[in-house]
């Protein structure tokens, strides 16, 4: 059955052949190898007349179906841009991308929009004529998108199992190591680098810090691991750092073991990764040969460990846990800067979301600092009057009979609806960036990344909205003697901690201005 034709602004049709073909494709290589592709797109062009001219073929051989991050595809959009074609046809849709979102996008709004006509061969669907294959386009990309997903497991099922083995899978061998040249996923040892291994091992453990080791090799002309990884050090071959031979030290490949397991891909789309903390790293024993004894190993270790507590001391902020971000409720942390003996020289409260490299926060307060020392001085200050107010109010009984003030509740409605703005500005943002996208204000990567950003905002504004109904709902009331003794505990005390001002608050708050909101349990520290 013939579909109706749409009205479009060309009578002849400047053709891109797209070929794609990777790893993904598994068992179907044959099927889907680029030869057979050429050939099914000619005879699609000799089928449709001579309307049809093959201006260029575009192949990506190589490259994954799940971003169109594909030089051959950028190059194809970029003619398009020129006007140099105006049809695209593949084999089928998985070749145009695996990515549903991606082969939505690109069909419905992209080529449309540009009135390019889009033919995929085997799908028999046709973008210039009207039939019922065209309604299947959406159904069959989530097809090739589960395809993807499901290959992608295996594959990643299948090096977990190689990794558990024991069996390097690394592109460069570490340093002090080559791979056999009869299996590339074994170790052997790189004698001459191995050499400067024992030296490395050998200097720490005789008292060297690892600056003094690093210049060491530097005045030798040894050459640094990044010389031999990338075919030159781009500061020089000689460019050994403190923090390069430390990280040798701690690298447990020395003792004939293989760890596995440190980067984790967030999803089978995304290319970006997140780093695992060492302590869930996966270890296989015994793999190759070692350069380094178990016994020089752990008590290099142990000298690591008692350098890093002297370098470094434990900083304790005695807030920590308690004061909280009002932009994005993520908990406030210390940020410590010390000088070259070490001594702190200053100590500034910084968003949490700062640090975090798990999630994209977007916080309004962005790096804006807040001298702790000031801080601290502010809490004392206000909770100290606060205390001491109770403790000289001849009122006091009438306070308490009156729990439950109309101050406390408006502090709880007054946060929540300034959350509740918050969270209907940032829907109001979420719905805004698909049609800036439809309007190609912005990019298809960068609307995927602000539609991640402003989401995981949304879900932060949630909880706490959430988490300030409850607290209201069951806000605690206190007795006379246990706000005496409460009141008596924390001003006999000599420093506050967070734990002991946990039982008069609920947390503390910075918003982006650095303004302070105490948020407390009971009624009567606001009715004071």
């Amino acid at each position: 059955m013939k579909g109706e034709r749409q009205t479009m602004e060309y009578k002849k049709f400047k053709v891109a052949g797209y070929l794609r073909l990777s790893q993904e494709d598994g068992d179907k290589e044959v099927s889907d190898s680029i030869v057979s592709q050429r050939t099914i797109i000619e005879n699609k062009i000799k089928e449709l007349g001579e309307d049809f001219e093959l201006t260029d073929f575009y192949i990506d051989d190589g490259y994954t179906g799940l971003n169109t991050d594909r030089p051959a595809f950028q190059k194809m959009l970029s003619d398009i841009e020129k006007g140099i074609i105006n049809a695209v046809i593949t084999k089928d849709l998985s070749r145009l991308s695996r990515n549903s979102f991606e082969a939505n996008y690109y069909i419905e709004i992209y080529f449309l929009e540009r009135n390019i006509r889009y033919i995929s061969v085997l799908d028999n669907v046709d973008t210039y004529i009207k039939n019922s294959n065209n309604d299947m386009i959406q159904f069959k990309t989530l097809i090739n998108d589960w395809y993807s997903k499901d290959i992608s497991r295996k594959v990643r099922t299948a090096v977990w199992a190689r990794k558990e083995k024991g069996l390097y899978l690394g592109a460069l061998a570490p340093y002090g190591y080559d791979k056999a040249r009869e299996n590339k996923n074994q170790l052997v040892i790189n004698e001459s680098q191995a050499e400067v291994i024992r030296l490395i091992f050998d200097m720490f453990d005789n008292g060297a810090t690892t600056r003094e080791i690093a210049e060491n090799l530097k005045k030798q002309k040894i050459k640094c691991p990044s010389y031999y990884d990338f075919g030159g050090a781009k500061n020089g071959e000689y460019n050994w750092k403190s923090e390069t031979v430390r990280r040798l030290l701690k690298n447990k490949v020395y003792l004939g073991h293989t760890e596995y397991g440190k980067r984790l891909n967030l999803s089978y789309k995304s290319k970006k990764v997140k780093t695992v903390p060492r302590e869930d790293w996966k270890i296989v024993k015994n793999t190759h040969e070692p350069i380094i004894s178990k016994e020089q190993f752990e008590r290099v270790q142990g000298k690591l460990e008692i350098r890093k507590k002297v370098r470094n001391p434990l900083y304790v902020w005695n807030l920590n846990g308690i004061v909280y971000c009002k932009e994005c409720g993520t908990k406030m942390q210390v940020k410590v800067r010390r000088d070259k003996n070490h001594e702190v020289k200053y100590t500034d409260l910084i968003c949490g979301s700062t640090y975090r490299n798990d999630k994209i926060i977007n916080c309004e307060r962005k790096y804006k600092a807040f001298d702790e020392k000031s801080f601290n001085k502010i809490i004392y200050s206000i909770i100290d009057k606060k205390l001491n107010k109770i403790v000289n109010s001849d009122k006091l009984e009438e306070i308490i009979t009156n729990q439950y003030n109309n101050n406390a509740t408006k502090l709880f409605d007054d946060n929540i609806e300034l959350l509740k703005k918050k969270l209907k500005k940032t829907e109001n943002i979420i719905s805004s960036l698909y049609i800036d996208l439809k309007e190609e204000i912005i990019d298809l990567d960068d609307y995927k990344r602000l539609y991640q950003n402003e989401q995981e905002r949304k879900i932060s504004i949630q909880s706490n909205i959430e988490s300030l109904q409850r607290e209201k709902d069951n806000r605690p009331k206190i007795s006379k003697e246990q706000l005496i003794k409460v009141t008596k505990d924390l001003l006999d005390s000599q420093k506050w901690t967070a734990e002991m001002l946990s039982e008069i608050i609920y947390n503390i708050q910075i918003d982006k201005e650095n303004k302070i909101y105490i948020n407390y349990k009971y009624d009567i520290f606001t009715e004071v």
